[in-house]
């Protein structure tokens, strides 16, 4: 990860463009972005890491804060803060175990995604799984980010008849649709 970001923050500084510089993870993640971007001459956009979706940040102490758009540099050893071992240990997942977003994704689910269509009047589309709606998405199918899209999620666990039978009609619609290799 380290050399592709560098190969490519090279590449926008000789064409001297900003880019993005967006790495998901908890605190670690968080003060390894924070020094590189304080090196990285056009690392000049939001710093992204998502560090306060997680449960824990899996660090010791007082946590990288963002104050008026900006994150202090950690000035201690290595990357400056202090990893929780107990928190990562009661984190971490076997590598034979199925990772929270496959257990998500596994599991049984409707999605509607509905848009304006002027007046009181929607556009839906539903949807098995996140994959079916991005190949749409990809493929120019569906319009992508317009103001008043909304989300239903339709979870199966424990649902009736009703709802496998809706399921399965989705499913079966997908699959007409897939492309052809």
């Amino acid at each position: 990860m380290l050399n592709q970001t560098r190969r490519q923050a090279v590449l926008a500084a000789e064409f001297n463009k900003p880019f993005w510089l967006q790495l998901v993870g908890a605190g670690i993640t968080t003060a390894f972005a924070v020094h590189l971007g304080s090196v990285l001459s056009h690392a000049q956009l939001p710093y992204i890491t998502c560090s306060e979706l997680w449960k824990h940040n899996l660090l010791k102490g007082k946590k990288l804060e963002v104050k008026d758009g900006h994150i202090q540099v950690p000035d201690g050893p290595g990357l400056g803060v202090e990893v929780d071992e107990k928190a990562v240990a009661r984190y971490t997942v076997d590598a034979g175990e199925p990772s929270p977003k496959e257990r998500y994704r596994a599991k049984k689910r409707i999605l509607r995604v509905q848009w304006p269509a002027g007046g009181q009047h929607k556009r839906v589309w539903e949807f098995t799984d996140e994959g079916e709606y991005q190949k749409e998405f990809y493929n120019g199918s569906i319009p992508g980010f317009q103001t008043g899209v909304s989300l239903e999620v339709e979870e199966g666990e424990g649902g009736g008849a009703a709802f496998r039978r809706e399921h399965a009609r989705i499913a079966a619609r997908e699959a007409s649709i897939a492309p052809t290799r």
